[in-house]
């Protein structure tokens, strides 16, 4: 019970800090959504996090936190706030709601104030527009974003897995072994062994190709 506690302590406090970090990034940029909304921008990424912390540590988010986030993201989008990090969070909530063809319209709108002010978050908005245009099935478009994705950030793991397995299913075998190579063999301090085990499932589907 102890440890539990402290475990549930853990995941909040990570939660907490992720929240007040990005919105320090925000505020860096002149809380473009408006001074009076401040308080809702700070209580979305909190929501966030909160349920996003949970998630990634396999416990259960606190009640409604996903869904209000996305109420309190979608309010700021509606009323005109144009800033990139808004617009990314919003977009990938969308997102994991299944939204993608909404959810693509506002990621790619994001992109152009990520590359200006908030350039670590660029690789991640292509990652979830790959995400997406997989899910509706449009997988030229998944391939390309990907590619977009590793070019902001060449360790990108999931991109590169997810790039490697789109290439297998298009045909185009060795640009897939090359993604799945690079994984293993230039990445392997930072790849989980679950994405190792991807890419060796992967290198063997192309192996039994030829």
């Amino acid at each position: 019970m102890r440890l539990c506690m402290i475990l549930i302590f853990l995941v909040t406090w990570q939660s907490i800090s992720w929240a007040n970090d990005e919105y320090s990034l925000y505020q860096n940029q002149g809380s473009r959504c408006g001074e009076k909304n401040d308080y809702i921008v700070k209580e979305a990424f909190q929501n966030y996090n909160k349920w996003k912390t949970a998630r990634d540590n396999g416990y259960q988010a606190p009640k409604n936190t996903f869904r209000t986030a996305g109420q309190q993201f979608e309010y700021l989008y509606k009323n005109g706030c144009d800033d990139g990090l808004i617009l990314y969070r919003y977009g990938n909530m969308m997102r994991h709601n299944n939204k993608c063809n909404e959810s693509i319209l506002i990621l790619l709108e994001s992109i152009k104030d990520l590359k200006i002010n908030y350039p670590s978050y660029v690789s991640w908005a292509y990652y979830s527009l790959g995400m997406c245009s997989t899910t509706i099935k449009k997988y030229d478009d998944s391939i390309k974003y990907y590619k977009q994705s590793i070019q902001y950030n060449p360790d990108d793991v999931d991109s590169r897995i997810n790039l490697a397995h789109r290439l297998y299913w298009k045909g185009a075998l060795d640009e897939s072994l090359k993604q799945c190579n690079y994984v293993l063999h230039h990445l392997s301090g930072i790849t989980s062994s679950y994405g190792k085990k991807k890419c060796k499932e992967i290198i063997d589907m192309i192996e039994s190709s030829r």
